[in-house]
């Protein structure tokens, strides 16, 4: 979902603010709605907001650089997905839902 909303969004607003408005939609989808039936547990909030922030900022900075180098949004996009979601499932894992 917050990879279909990515694209959308770059397609009206600025890098940073479509990768910050598509991981603000997702974080707010997993923390209440799936955080229980996924991990089996609740988690802390303060490391799910800082976590957010870093799930903000590395997705970002990857994606202006695929776009710098001359990749279409949609195969940056794509090609980012499957790094992010097993990466945001280990790290929420790991660090949050214990």
């Amino acid at each position: 979902m917050s990879q279909g909303l990515l694209i959308l969004l770059l397609n009206v607003a600025p890098v940073a603010a479509a990768a910050f408005l598509s991981q603000l939609a997702h974080a707010t989808c997993s923390y209440f709605t799936s955080a229980k039936a996924v991990l089996g547990c609740s988690g802390s909030p303060w490391r799910y907001g800082t976590l957010f922030g870093l799930s903000w900022l590395v997705p970002w900075l990857a994606l202006a650089a695929l776009l710098r180098s001359g990749w279409p949004r949609l195969h940056a996009v794509a090609a980012l997905v499957p790094v992010l979601a097993i990466s945001s499932y280990a790290l929420q894992r790991k660090l949050v839902f214990r």
